[in-house]
């Protein structure tokens, strides 16, 4: 049974990352979106540990790196032509980026964006569980659910 999947295993492995950053303990090259003075409801900055699509998330391409568009900058650009061959500009900007995964889904070609696959997988699965069934219908959502296929309940 899966306990805790990869995606969120990278997520808190991220929020781990940044608190260790924010405590000065480390430096990790990031991306930071500065929301201050914007009355966002508590929201100040959004980091590419934080960004749901990391250093290619909207966040980050919407916004200005000093008066220019952030994918106009040469920052921008020089991560817009990042790619599978040479990715070190990745590695200098948002090594995380790397590490986790990351797709230019609006790059080149639109969706054929430069896409770098995850180098770490981690996942909390259980095995031999016992699971105590009230119902058949409860044994056709569970075996539904195994298969990751969604259940009528």
């Amino acid at each position: 049974m899966l306990v805790d999947s990869v995606q969120s295993q990278a997520n808190r492995l991220e929020e781990s990352l940044l608190a260790i950053i924010r405590q000065k303990s480390a430096f990790i090259p990031h991306v930071v979106v500065d929301f201050r003075g914007k009355d966002l409801a508590g929201i100040t900055t959004i980091t590419s540990l934080e960004a749901p699509h990391r250093v290619f998330d909207a966040i980050f391409r919407d916004s200005l790196l000093g008066e220019k568009e952030f994918m106009k900058s040469d920052l921008g650009m020089s991560l817009a032509k990042a790619s599978n061959a040479d990715a070190s500009v990745l590695l200098e900007i948002s090594p995380t980026a790397l590490l986790f995964g990351c797709w230019h889904s609006t790059g080149e070609g639109g969706g054929f964006g430069a896409k770098f696959a995850r180098c770490l997988v981690s996942e909390i699965v259980a095995a031999d569980v016992p699971v105590k069934l009230e119902s058949a219908r409860d044994a056709t959502y569970r075996s539904s659910w195994r298969l990751g296929q969604p259940a009528n309940r």
